[in-house]
C-alpha cells in the first residue's frame, strides 16, 4: 500500500505541485481574474468616447460573460502551462524520477485542476465582481453572488414550477468537463496541445452529432404521450428524468477523461 499511496509522500508532491502552479499561472490568473473589472472599465470607456460620461451599465450577461470566458481560457491554458512540459525529455524524466507513486501524481494533478484552480478563479472572479457591485450600485448592478444565491426562486417564480437545481454541482460538472480534455492533451500531445485537443474535440463532437442524428432517426416519439405530460407533476417528472440521464452522461464521461489521464501517466516514458 505504501507503494501507491503514502500520506507524507503524498503531501510534499503535492505542495511541489502548488509550488509550480503558483509560479506558471499566477500572473495568468489574477488577470483572468480581474476580467469583471476589465470589462467594466472597457464598458465605460467606450461609454465615455460615445456619450461623454463615464456613466457604464453592466448587465448579468456581460457578468456572466466575463466569467465563461475567464473559466474557458483557463481550462485551456492551466493543463498546457502547468505539465505541458512532461512530454519533453527533459522535464518529463525529472517528474518521472520524482518519489512520488503514479497515483500520487495523478491524484495531485486531479486535486490541482479540479479544486484549487476552480477555487482560485472563482473567489477571484467572485470577489471583484462584488467589489464593482458595492463600489458602484447604480452602474454594476446586483452581484453574481447575488444571482446564485437566489437563482431556484427566480426559476420558480418566472415558471411556476417546483424546480430546484444544484448550481455547485453543475458548475462543477461543467468546469471538469471542460479543462479534463485539455489536461489529457497537454500529456498526450508534444506540440501545440491546445489547438490539437481543440481539433479533437470538435472531431469527437461531429461523430457524436452524427449518432444521435442516426439515434433519434430510430426512436418513435409519441407526441400524445408528451402532451399529457404538459401539467405541471408530468412536466416534473420529465425534467428529473432528463436531469438523471444527463448526469449520468457527464459522470461516465469525466470518469472516463480521468481514467485516460490515469493511463496516460502510467505509459509516460523518455
Amino acid at each position: 500500500m505504501n507503494k501507491i499511496f503514502s500520506p507524507s509522500r503524498f503531501g510534499k508532491y503535492f505542495l511541489h505541485d502548488l509550488v509550480t502552479a503558483r509560479n506558471n499561472f499566477l500572473v495568468s490568473g489574477l488577470i483572468l481574474g480581474c476580467l469583471p473589472v476589465v470589462i467594466f472599465a472597457v464598458n465605460s470607456l467606450f461609454n465615455r468616447l460615445i456619450t461623454g460620461s463615464w456613466t457604464a451599465y453592466v448587465n448579468p450577461v456581460n457578468q456572466v460573460t466575463s466569467v465563461i470566458v475567464a473559466t474557458i481560457v483557463a481550462s485551456m491554458v492551466f493543463p498546457a502551462k502547468m505539465y505541458g512540459s512532461l512530454t519533453e525529455r527533459r522535464a518529463g524524466s525529472s517528474w518521472l524520477m520524482m518519489p512520488a507513486s503514479n497515483f500520487e501524481k495523478w491524484l495531485s494533478m486531479c486535486l490541482v485542476c479540479l479544486l484549487v484552480l476552480p477555487v482560485f478563479l472563482g473567489v477571484l472572479l467572485l470577489g471583484t465582481d462584488s467589489a464593482l457591485s458595492a463600489l458602484f450600485p447604480m452602474n454594476y448592478g446586483r452581484s453574481l453572488v447575488y444571482w446564485l444565491f437566489n437563482a431556484n426562486s427566480l426559476i420558480r417564480d418566472s415558471t411556476g414550477l417546483d424546480i430546484s437545481i444544484n448550481i455547485p454541482a453543475i458548475i462543477f460538472i461543467e468546469w471538469a468537463e471542460c479543462i479534463l480534455p485539455f489536461l489529457l492533451g497537454a500529456i498526450f500531445f508534444r506540440k501545440s496541445k491546445v489547438a490539437k485537443t481543440f481539433l479533437a474535440l470538435m472531431l469527437l463532437g461531429l461523430v457524436f452529432s452524427i449518432l444521435s442524428i442516426v439515434f433519434a432517426g430510430n426512436v418513435n416519439i409519441d407526441f400524445n404521450e408528451l402532451q399529457s405530460m404538459a401539467d405541471s407533476a408530468g412536466a416534473r417528472r420529465l425534467i428529473d428524468s432528463l436531469n438523471i440521464l444527463i448526469s449520468a452522461v457527464s459522470l461516465a464521461y469525466i470518469a472516463a477523461l480521468l481514467g485516460l489521464v490515469f493511463l496516460r501517466i502510467k505509459t509516460l516514458k523518455h
